[in-house]
C-alpha cells in the first residue's frame, strides 16, 4: 500500500509539472539479413514522401502519466515526410540499387501513419502507402500499403510511470524499419523493380 502511495504522489509531481517537448531522430539502419539486388538491377531513386496523418508534420507520440495525461511530447527532429523518406533512400542504397540521375523506377509514397505512444507499454504503428514509378512512362507500377506494429513491456513495465523518451524513441524507429524492410524486401515489390 505504500508502495503504491509513493506512485501515485510521484505521478501527481510529474502530471503537476505540465508536458515537456523533446526532439528525437529516427535513423534507418539495415538489418544483417538483407538482401541485396542481383546485378543488373536498374537504377531507382526515393522521392518524396507525402505525410497525411491528420497530425502536425513532425509529432511523433506522446508518453502519459500513471493517469494517462500527456507528460512528454516527441517531435521528429525534421518531418516525418523527410524522415520516412530518408529511410526509403537508405534502405533502398543499402539494397544495393544503382544510383543515377536518370533512374529507371522510382519510390514515393504517402505516411498515413507514424505514432509512437507510452502509457504502461512502449508502442509504435506505421502505415506507409509505397508507390513504384515508371520513371520513364511517368506512371505508378505497383502501389501497396505496409504496416508494422511493435510492442515493448507489459502493463506492469518498472518505471513505464516515468517513461524513457529514447526507448519509445527506439521502438518508433525499429517500427519504421520494418516497413521499410517489409517494402522494398517484398517480392511484389521486387518483381516490380526490375
Amino acid at each position: 500500500m505504500r508502495t503504491r502511495l509513493i506512485w501515485l504522489v510521484a505521478a501527481s509531481v510529474v502530471a503537476a509539472s505540465g508536458c515537456s517537448t523533446t526532439n528525437v531522430a529516427l535513423k534507418y539502419s539495415a538489418p544483417p539479413s538483407l538482401q541485396p539486388v542481383s546485378a543488373g538491377a536498374p537504377a531507382v531513386a526515393v522521392v518524396r514522401f507525402d505525410d497525411r496523418r491528420n497530425e502536425s508534420p513532425r509529432a511523433l507520440g506522446l508518453i502519459r502519466t500513471g493517469f494517462g495525461s500527456p507528460m512528454k511530447n516527441l517531435l521528429t527532429s525534421e518531418p516525418v515526410a523527410d524522415v520516412v523518406t530518408a529511410a526509403f533512400a537508405d534502405g533502398v542504397r543499402a539494397r544495393g540499387f544503382p544510383q543515377s540521375d536518370k533512374p529507371r523506377y522510382q519510390i514515393s509514397g504517402v505516411v498515413l501513419g507514424l505514432f509512437c505512444d507510452q502509457y504502461h507499454r512502449y508502442e509504435a504503428k506505421a502505415e506507409i502507402e509505397v508507390s513504384v514509378i515508371d520513371a520513364f512512362a511517368r506512371k505508378p507500377v505497383l502501389t501497396r500499403t505496409f504496416s508494422a506494429n511493435q510492442i515493448e513491456g507489459t502493463m506492469f513495465t518498472p518505471g513505464a510511470a516515468f517513461g524513457s523518451v529514447d526507448r519509445l524513441r527506439a521502438v518508433a524507429e525499429r517500427t519504421l524499419r520494418e516497413v521499410v524492410d517489409k517494402a522494398l524486401d517484398d517480392p511484389e515489390v521486387r518483381a516490380a523493380l526490375r
